[in-house]
């Protein structure tokens, strides 16, 4: 659905339950107004209900087309002015942030859009496939193009180091725990032999350097 504001075009379209919120909002807002229950109590479960509603990681648009149509059905079916909706809002906006640390996010840039767009399909790719479209790219002079695929098998080969290095950790803390119970099973005079290879480890190196 496209909806149309003074602002911006939203591309969104609501789901069945945001449809549904939408429409318990408009009825609250209209308890508040017409039938003078609490305002401020009205508040606070508009805000649970929006702040439910939008979850805890909207995206730009989710959150403006909830409000938009929002806006559109307590304007046109409850009559209220604009100026009346728009203190709600305020206040159903402070509430989020207070009780849920929930904000309007910001709108991504076209040039964003089209970063993370340009990154996600660069990801898809195989190591081989980059490695090929980065020498036609050097070759082309392309040299914007081939510093993108640069960026990603460079962060591709950081989160291999990472992962390498925690299943190093892994093993290493394995290996203690199981020495650990092996320590814990000898006999007094293996221990002896324990303590001498702790305090002499250079000699026995240097033997079991020979031997091997």
């Amino acid at each position: 659905m496209k909806t149309n504001n003074k602002k911006a075009v939203v591309t969104y379209t609501l789901n069945d339950n945001e449809l549904k919120a939408v429409n318990s909002m408009v009825v609250m807002i209209e308890q508040a107004e017409k039938l003078n229950k609490d305002r401020n109590e009205i508040i606070v479960e508009l805000s649970e209900v929006f702040a439910k509603t939008v979850g805890t990681k909207p995206t730009y648009e989710q959150w403006t087309e909830v409000v938009n149509q929002l806006t559109i059905q307590t304007i046109k079916s409850l009559g209220l002015a604009e100026s009346t909706f728009k203190n709600y809002l305020t206040d159903i906006y402070k509430n989020c942030e207070i009780m849920f640390d929930l904000e309007k996010p910001k709108k991504q840039s076209k040039t964003a859009v089209s970063m993370a767009k340009a990154r996600a399909e660069l990801a898809e790719k195989s190591d081989t496939e980059l490695k090929s479209e980065l020498a036609v790219s050097a070759k082309n002079l392309d040299f914007t193009k081939a510093k993108k695929i640069q960026s990603e098998i460079q962060r591709r080969e950081k989160a291999e180091e990472r992962e390498q290095a925690r299943n190093e950790g892994k093993a290493t803390t394995a290996l203690k725990n199981e020495l650990k119970k092996w320590v814990g099973k000898l006999q007094p005079n293996e221990l002896a032999c324990l303590v001498y290879v702790r305090e002499n480890m250079d000699e026995v190196l240097k033997l079991a350097n020979k031997k091997n």
